[in-house]
């Protein structure tokens, strides 16, 4: 029996609620390395074989050995795309099924794997409500692409969770989970935005730890929100500061946070590629799952990228008085549109500087 089977029927007793976490990832780690490093041995040696083959055909048997290896190059290739499969449900099993719903706060999400590697990242988002009423948000990414770094996002949300409902401030809660990180025994480095939102006054308060900067769009211009940050979780033990900022979001105004997936690319130069991205956003027109819709349309090729990708896009709702016109298209002269007189009266930070990147053309 292949490996990978093991590992689908482990994974199936953790959906089901019969296996940790912990157990589940010990026990994948290990059936997925072997069947992985097993499955993509043999597609090598097959692949060698077929191309020293091919221009010796001269009879029927060597005719044949070829079917023969050609077929089981597919089956090797087909127990590698099994095994992602499971992995990729591993890892979805971790991210949160649905996001909650709060009042004028019009929220989407989505978690889009790279098809090109057999192995995954650690990518990942969270959204879920607090004690008092606000909402929480988070994105990160774990270094590496494997299932530790699958199980190491696990471990961060839980935590980040734990940390929010006792003492919700983002600084320290980013704080506390650099705490973590950097005592245990495995180097772990995490990039993270995390935030709380307040659907009552419309403030977002956020901090930073070595994560792509966040994006706000008001009207149809996007600016980018170059504030100060820490380090990445897992770096120094403690006393790493991660500053708070603050921001008011008017009607229709929205926020993405987003790793880095969506801006790296190999063929394309970092500040080229976020430059796209605002342009992308800026472009973009509906709720929350509209633009990131557009926005993962405009950015990945067939909808996929080089690296795994995930999107956040928080939006205020309009006000009825600037309700959106049939097809979802805000007005152009709704007020929402004018941030250049309001730049500093809506954005509170200590620190840092917003640069309006482009506008939608």
């Amino acid at each position: 029996m292949p490996r990978w089977r093991a590992a689908v029927g482990t994974l199936a007793a953790f959906l089901l609620g019969g296996a940790s976490m912990i157990a589940v990832s010990r026990r994948l780690h290990g059936a997925s390395e072997q069947a992985r490093e097993v499955a993509e041995r043999r597609v090598r040696e097959l692949s060698e074989r077929l191309e020293l083959t091919g221009p010796m055909l001269d009879d029927v048997t060597e005719r044949r050995r070829l079917t023969e290896l050609e077929l089981e190059l597919d089956a090797a290739r087909a127990d590698l795309e099994v095994e992602h499969q499971a992995l990729q449900m591993f890892q979805r099993a971790m991210l949160p099924a649905e996001l909650p719903r709060v009042g004028s706060v019009d929220l989407s999400a989505v978690y889009l794997p790279t098809a090109e590697r057999i192995d995954i990242g650690g990518d990942w988002y969270d959204a879920f409500l607090l004690p008092d009423g606000r909402l929480a948000l988070a994105v990160g990414d774990v270094t590496g692409h494997d299932l530790r770094a699958a199980t190491v996002m696990g471990q961060v949300r839980n935590a980040v969770r734990a940390y929010a409902t006792e003492h919700p401030d983002p600084g320290a809660v980013l704080s506390r989970v650099n705490t973590l990180l950097a005592r245990l025994p495995e180097l772990d480095l995490v990039t993270m935005l995390y935030g709380v939102y307040d659907p009552v006054c419309h403030e977002l308060v956020w901090s930073n730890a070595g994560h792509p900067t966040p994006l706000l769009r008001r009207g149809d211009t996007v600016t980018i929100l170059t504030m100060e940050g820490g380090l990445l979780l897992g770096v120094i033990p403690d006393g790493e500061p991660y500053p708070e900022h603050r921001l008011r979001l008017g009607p229709g105004d929205s926020v993405l946070w987003y790793t880095d997936g969506i801006v790296d690319h190999r063929s394309i130069d970092p500040v080229e590629a976020l430059e796209r991205l605002c342009r992308a956003y800026a472009r973009a027109r509906g709720g929350a799952g509209g633009l990131l819709g557009s926005v993962s349309a405009d950015m990945l090729i067939d909808g996929q990228g080089e690296d795994d990708v995930c999107l956040l896009a928080l939006r205020r709702a309009p006000e009825p008085d600037n309700a959106l016109l049939a097809g979802g298209v805000p007005t152009a002269t709704d007020a929402d549109t004018e941030t250049d007189t309001d730049t500093e009266t809506d954005t509170e930070t200590d620190t840092g500087t917003r640069t309006t990147v482009c506008r939608s053309r």
